[in-house]
């Protein structure tokens, strides 16, 4: 999965992504663009597994190594990695296909903003996308459908190595200009990749927002208004991350992606984000507020609640709760947007999805 920090403590990210696990077996991990199986909660084993394998492929092409090496010593140790203390969710009547899928995350220590970890902005409340501005959408999920052909689309390879992101320049240290940030994440395109389809760097994508006439027109039924709908973009593993845009020099996060068609290449249906300046005053601004248990059970679903919710998010959509333990939080930083995880504690893995052949609701 995939979240958004927008602040020292909190994170939104999409209810389903937790599953009906409890919220103590997560943690949350920041400070790198780089998305690595064997990635744990540790900053000094996951800086020596970044060493290692700056080593091997500096054996295997020493120019490789060179280039790169700075980069990952850069941003490795940058990476920081905090326990989840709560997952608050709406309270609602009904979790059927079309749920409130939306999670306010958080943390069980405040997190310093750095060159490699800062928030995005969250809009104004019932804030529309702005008509000028262009929406992205990122993550580390599944970047092919279940054919074996792993091709990508709007992709601009380097001349260094196939799917490998160029270094970037250091930008403004203005937090909240992310425009160079965004430019110099890669797109996808047409290339071969050699992880069965789920990248190694964080990847962006220009998308097409959809009025709520064209989104109902294409899904067939009727769309909530806190829904948004996009064609294209998302997919396997990335539930949770941010479709956002950029206005007067700052990055507002405009919807979590929810749920989207199996075949997220060439989708013959929309995919649906949960609107979220729909919930700023009603939800988000409220959780953050909470500080005691008693408001927060006044606005926040039980955990039996959250955990039935999920399900039944599920079972409307005819799939079933997955083994997923991870969400990738993203956070703007200096030269990168950058990767957080929501991990399980008995996971040591970077466990993105155990589905490839499906969507399963994108955990």
């Amino acid at each position: 999965c995939g979240g958004s920090l927008i602040s020292k403590e909190y994170v939104v990210t999409a209810a389903h992504c937790f599953g009906n696990q409890d919220a103590e077996t997560f943690y949350a991990r920041l400070g790198t663009e780089r998305r690595f199986n064997s990635s744990c909660c540790n900053e000094t084993v996951q800086y020596s597994i970044e060493q290692n394998k700056t080593v091997n492929e500096e054996n295997e092409n020493p120019d490789l190594g060179k280039k790169d090496k700075s980069s990952y010593e850069a941003s490795e140790t940058q990476v920081v990695c905090v326990e989840i203390e709560s997952i608050c969710i709406p309270i609602q009547e009904t979790c059927g296909f079309f749920m409130k899928d939306i999670a306010v995350v958080k943390l069980k220590r405040s997190v310093n903003f750095t060159d490699y970890i800062q928030p995005i902005c969250v809009p104004e409340n019932c804030a529309n996308i702005p008509a000028n501005v262009t929406a992205h959408v990122a993550g580390w999920g599944y970047s092919y459908d279940s054919s074996n052909e792993y091709e990508y689309e709007d992709y601009n390879e380097t001349e260094e190595e196939m799917c490998e992101e160029e270094d970037e320049e250091a930008v403004d240290e203005n937090y909240d200009d992310l425009s160079s940030i965004i430019s110099e994440i890669p797109e996808i395109d047409k290339c071969i990749i050699p992880t069965f389809g789920l990248p190694e760097n964080l990847r962006q994508r220009e998308v097409d927002v959809l009025n709520q006439t064209q989104c109902t027109d294409q899904m067939n039924c009727t769309v909530p208004d806190y829904i948004v709908c996009v064609n294209g973009g998302p997919c396997h593993g990335d539930s949770g991350g941010p479709l956002m845009y950029e206005e007067n020099g700052r990055w507002f996060l405009a919807g979590v992606v929810s749920d989207g068609p199996e075949n997220c290449t060439h989708p013959p249906t929309p995919t649906h984000f949960v609107k979220v300046s729909h919930f700023v005053n009603s939800f988000i601004s409220p959780a953050i507020r909470s500080g005691s248990v008693s408001s927060r059970k006044a606005m926040c679903a039980t955990e039996e609640g959250r955990k039935k919710c999920v399900e039944d998010f599920y079972k409307s959509h005819n799939r079933t709760i997955g083994n997923s333990s991870q969400v990738d939080a993203l956070s703007g930083y200096k030269k990168k947007v950058v990767h957080g995880t929501f991990a399980r504690q008995s996971s040591r893995a970077n466990q993105i999805s155990k589905a490839p052949g499906g969507l399963k609701a994108w955990p």
